[in-house]
């Protein structure tokens, strides 16, 4: 089982990783040549880095151009990229700057390995606007603020409009109050042109649900020494089940401003399953084996949380998946039947005083919620009528069942959206 869930993930993972997003656009060389065709759609960090060129969709040759080989590149009616020189801590580097408007105040944007920088044409001169967290020390309490540098920037850069320089002290730095204060000076001192605004208007965030159904399987594992005295029959066994059914609902919600192929699902789902294992105990005084035969029967609501990354295609979409869950178990019948045997196989017809046989329930009093981590892959279709069907496989591990056990399961989920996709 633990090859084939390995197996599984692995294969899942190179083919989705293997899937681009390549977006019609083009690209414009220090010749100033505009040449047409597909660029990789990535995330900001390697947007600002590098440019992924192909001339057609379905060839296999991609050429990678640097911000030293390229002058720009532009999705069509989206992001547009320009290369140029910026002042970082390490030194000057080149990165291709996201270009967010067009106007008698340019904005533009890159990211790096220390996060996101934005940049202003001030008077000819790319300036950053800086915006640093500084800690200060007051009556034995450290306090933290922004330093808001770039505010001084601004309201220089709109210095022909005392309403925008009021509003350039008050506004976080993001790209949205950037390209709205840009507007809207251009809009007040050049009146007769418009400004061009880049960056790409992302659709609002959506909302899909609908049922789940799926079956899973499940193991417990105990150590060997985490229980003690009248409970150490618990100690190092594996436990098992059979397949089971569940049940339940999903809410799937897309943050495109975050990354339009992010996604976060929550799951809520009705989850019935028995484990059970046969612990064997060899007691040489006597030459005989006490055998435990160990049960636990759950009832549990169980709710997940997961990060989705869903990689683009048409129909079929490889998704990835990772996040946290808890079980709140409302119903466990937990019991162990013991029975005596001789070491060579035959049931005991003796009495043993300190090992009495037959069925005891299991306190339960430390079992109610089992939590964790959970991760997988799955597919994502879309139907002619454009539903959503999702199938995923997610492996689920649990740290605090029944006190000292580890949880592991196993299972295959198939939820059906509701909401039509646009």
């Amino acid at each position: 089982m633990r090859r084939f869930l390995g197996l599984f993930f692995l294969l899942s993972s190179l083919r989705a990783i293997s899937q681009n997003d390549f977006r019609a656009g083009y690209i414009i060389n220090h010749q100033q040549d505009t040449i047409s065709g597909y660029i990789d759609y990535r995330g900001n960090k390697t947007n600002s880095e590098k440019c992924f060129f192909k001339s057609e969709l379905d060839s296999e040759d991609k050429v990678t151009y640097t911000p030293q080989e390229i002058q720009s590149y532009r999705f069509i009616d989206s992001k547009y990229y320009v290369a140029q020189r910026v002042e970082t801590k390490e030194g000057s580097k080149m990165v291709f700057t996201e270009y967010l408007i067009d106007g008698i105040v340019d904005f533009y944007y890159y990211f790096d390995s220390e996060g996101g920088h934005y940049l202003i044409d001030c008077d000819g001169e790319l300036r950053p606007l800086n915006n640093e967290e500084v800690e200060t020390y007051e009556n034995h309490h450290t306090y933290k603020s922004e330093s808001k540098e770039y505010v001084g920037l601004l309201r220089y850069a709109f210095r022909d409009s005392p309403t925008l320089m009021r509003k350039a002290g008050s506004k976080p730095l993001n790209h949205k109050n950037l390209i709205n204060l840009g507007s809207q000076y251009h809009a007040e001192v050049c009146a007769d042109e418009s400004c061009i605004v880049y960056e790409k208007k992302l659709p609002a965030a959506t909302v899909n649900f609908g049922p789940l159904i799926g079956g899973q399987l499940v193991w417990l594992k105990s150590g060997e020494n985490a229980y003690r005295d009248a409970s150490r029959y618990l100690n190092g066994n594996t436990y098992s089940s059979n397949p089971y059914g569940l049940a339940g609902l999903f809410v799937r919600i897309n943050l495109p401003n975050l990354d339009e192929r992010v996604y976060f699902q929550y799951e809520i789902s009705y989850q019935r399953w028995t484990a059970s294992s046969l612990n064997v105990e060899h007691l040489e005084i006597y030459d005989i084996d006490r055998r435990n035969y160990i049960v636990f029967d759950n009832q549990m609501v169980s709710n997940s949380l997961v990060w989705r990354f869903h990689f683009p295609n048409k129909k079929l979409r490889p998704i990835l998946a990772a996040g946290v869950f808890m079980d709140f178990i409302v119903d466990q019948d937990g019991y162990r039947d013991q029975t005596i045997h001789y070491h060579d196989g035959g049931p005991y017809d003796g009495e043993v005083f300190y090992y009495p046989t037959g069925r005891y329930e299991l306190s339960s009093s430390n079992v109610g919620v089992n939590s964790g981590i959970a991760f997988g892959s799955g597919l994502v279709y879309q139907t002619a009528k454009k539903r959503e069907i999702h199938m995923d496989l997610k492996y689920q591990l649990g740290l605090g069942y029944f006190g000292k056990m580890s949880s592991h399961q196993l299972l295959f989920t198939l939820g059906y959206g509701l909401i039509k996709r646009k």
